[in-house]
């Protein structure tokens, strides 16, 4: 027999799916082999969980049937013809990263320029890079945190489609003391753990939110899929800290097991565009060491093997593009969602840098992938490129900066070192 649930473990994958599909009124999934026995026992686990101990698995392959319904609903709510988004409809989507401030440090000013251009563009969905809620995530599915960083910011109109959210270090609830969680009235049994946010109760507080540590966007009838992967576990800097045996964290994690589950997807994947979601970057501008040696070391090549057009991601407070030739991928930082890291120690490998707020747009079509970099005060992106479907610049490529965007070098700065706030 299974060990009792926790009250505040999430439930399991295939409740959780079924919740989900359940709103979105889509006929129920039948269980497949490995999920049959899936009640929270380490029967129920597939072998390929990149958890261990008590915990439970959350990556999911989100079908295309539910992706669909996703799109057509703002699609919808955007007045065009028919109501009803066609399942090959190619995505465009909003990503930002690095905001969870209560509406502090310019994040509402994000919020509203991310809606103009929400609005403007007919967004899809928007993708965060992580470190959704400062500064140790939430301490419970109740934590009123969750509405003063985010559905009392991203409150406009445009601005409701879903959310599909990776981890951030904040969010495994990073804090100098774990033992010692200032709950409230709204659950006196909180505690820090990554698995609040994974919790399918945050999902009937604002249906549009989506969390998990791995999973997989299947969209445009399987020509782009959109991969999700955790990275906080991959970094050695993470190997002593206080919060590494926070309930869910860390500790309960398998960094190899994730990668392995990261790579056998990929190699699954027939879509054309391929784009993988993490928090951490790879390679950087804005630390002295401009690359993170596990990530160069473990995830880099499998980008490179498996033809990934571009790698999403935050924990820099600012906005980058990078490219190193011959790895093959773009390298797309968006992490200016609320306080910024506004100094750059180089110009390595960078074909744009920005120490202000801000954001990133992109649409995708069969052949080409447009990233337009957006700040707060104008309509006209600080920067722009056009990406071809094998990796390479588009030869009839726009890219631009405007007069206020910081061009590579042109905030050279001395640079900040990591802080506490990343």
């Amino acid at each position: 027999m299974g060990s009792p649930k926790h009250p505040l473990l999430p439930q399991s994958p295939h409740s959780r799916r079924q919740e989900i599909r359940a709103r979105l009124r889509l006929p129920p999934q039948e269980l497949s082999d490995d999920e049959e026995s899936g009640d929270g026992t380490e029967a129920g686990r597939s072998e390929s969980s990149c958890w261990h101990g008590s915990a439970f698995k959350a990556g999911l392959l989100i079908v295309v049937a539910l992706s669909a319904a996703l799109l057509g609903t703002n699609r919808a709510s955007c007045g065009t013809s028919g109501g009803v988004t066609p399942a090959d409809q190619y995505p465009q989507f909003l990503v930002v990263g690095d905001w969870g401030r209560g509406g502090k440090h310019n994040q509402t000013k994000v919020a509203a320029a991310m809606a103009r251009k929400a609005e403007a563009m007919r967004t899809d969905f928007v993708l965060s890079t992580g470190d959704n809620f400062y500064p140790s995530g939430l301490l419970s599915p109740e934590d009123p945190a969750f509405d003063a960083s985010f559905t009392s910011i991203y409150h406009q109109p445009s601005l409701q489609v879903p959310w599909h959210a990776a981890l951030g270090n904040h969010d495994h609830g990073e804090t100098a003391d774990p033992s010692s969680p200032a709950c409230g009235a709204w659950d006196p049994a909180c505690f820090y753990s990554p698995l609040n946010e994974l919790d399918a109760r945050l999902a009937q507080r604002d249906a549009r939110w989506h969390c998990e540590r791995s999973f997989v966007l299947s969209l445009a009838g399987g020509a782009v899929d959109v991969f999700f992967l955790d990275t906080t576990p991959l970094l050695l800097e993470y190997a002593a800290v206080p919060w590494r045996a926070n309930r869910g964290g860390l500790e309960e994690q398998s960094w190899e097991g994730q990668l392995r589950e990261l790579e056998a997807r990929l190699a699954r994947s027939a879509a054309g565009w391929k784009l993988v979601v993490g928090h951490h970057p790879i390679r950087t501008t804005h630390r002295k060491w401009h690359a993170w040696a596990e990530m160069v070391e473990h995830v880099e090549p499998l980008l490179t093997k498996y033809g990934v057009q571009a790698y999403l991601c935050g924990h820099d407070h600012n906005l980058q593009l990078l490219h190193k030739p011959g790895t093959g991928y773009w390298h797309v930082t968006s992490g200016g969602g609320s306080r910024v890291g506004p100094k750059f120690r180089g110009t390595k490998h960078a074909l744009f840098q920005h120490g202000g707020n801000g954001f990133v747009a992109v649409r995708l079509s069969p052949s080409l992938m447009a990233v337009e970099y957006m700040g707060l005060d104008s309509e006209q992106p600080l920067y722009s490129i056009h990406i071809a479907r094998d990796g390479s610049r588009a030869v009839d490529d726009a890219s631009h900066a405007s007069g206020d965007g910081g061009q590579a070098g042109d905030e050279p700065g001395t640079g900040d070192g990591p802080s506490s706030q990343e």
